[in-house]
């Protein structure tokens, strides 16, 4: 993980080891679209059902995802901050 510092004043009291959404965080985003559905299931259907939300629905968010190699967010867990993540999936290559 690498976090950067904004040179603007942001509140933001997230930390490593912090659970995000799968919906509106990026790196959620991140993990709904690269792990095996069997592992985010229950949080993805507890999700959709709170945000009235079908799978396909957020499919094509999630194929974005897939086909960039990236998520990116903003403003959606918290307004002022936007976010992108990228997988690394071998760090020595």
């Amino acid at each position: 993980m690498r976090w950067m510092e904004s040179s603007y004043p942001a509140k933001a009291s997230l930390k490593l080891g912090d659970v995000m959404p799968l919906l509106s965080s990026a790196t959620g985003l991140l993990f709904a679209a690269y792990l095996p559905r069997s592992k985010t299931r229950s949080m993805l259907e507890r999700e959709l059902s709170a945000a009235r939300k079908s799978l396909a629905e957020i499919e094509p968010a999630l194929a974005s995802v897939s086909e960039h190699g990236a998520a990116r967010v903003e403003g959606m867990l918290l307004p002022t901050i936007h976010a992108f993540c990228m997988p690394v999936f071998e760090s020595t290559g």
